[in-house]
């Protein structure tokens, strides 16, 4: 590889990793916001864990194509991979969001629709 693929690869690692580097002021913002069942909280959720890193995901080959030569094409698969797990990690932290407002079934109690009765085997007089 020449010097320029190499600040290419550089410069693509630089946006491989900028959604880690944002993800601790994205989760502070989160915790600032509460855990409220109100819109606020619930639409920064959402645009920050959920709709964002799906759209970058989806947009991942247009983010690095100015960057991706012949000489250094394997490189820059690598930081592609980097750049969807750091996005992966910002939908993890979303559910955990959502998970501790109350927004997610992981209790019994929210399962209660589908719980069968049981039956009364003896009875007290």
């Amino acid at each position: 590889m020449d010097e320029n693929d190499q600040l290419k690869v550089k410069k693509a690692w630089e946006v491989a990793l900028a959604p880690a580097k944002s993800l601790p002021m994205n989760v502070f913002m989160s915790y600032m916001s509460g855990n409220s069942l109100q819109i606020v909280p619930i639409m920064m959720t959402s645009m920050m864990f959920f709709m964002t890193p799906f759209k970058q995901i989806l947009k991942t080959n247009e983010a690095f194509s100015n960057l991706e030569s012949k000489n250094n094409s394997s490189d820059i698969q690598v930081t592609k991979l980097v750049y969807i797990v750091c996005h992966l990690l910002a939908v993890g932290v979303g559910i955990w969001k959502l998970g501790m407002m109350g927004l997610l079934p992981n209790t019994r109690s929210d399962w209660l629709a589908w719980e069968t009765q049981s039956s009364i085997l003896e009875k007290s007089f």
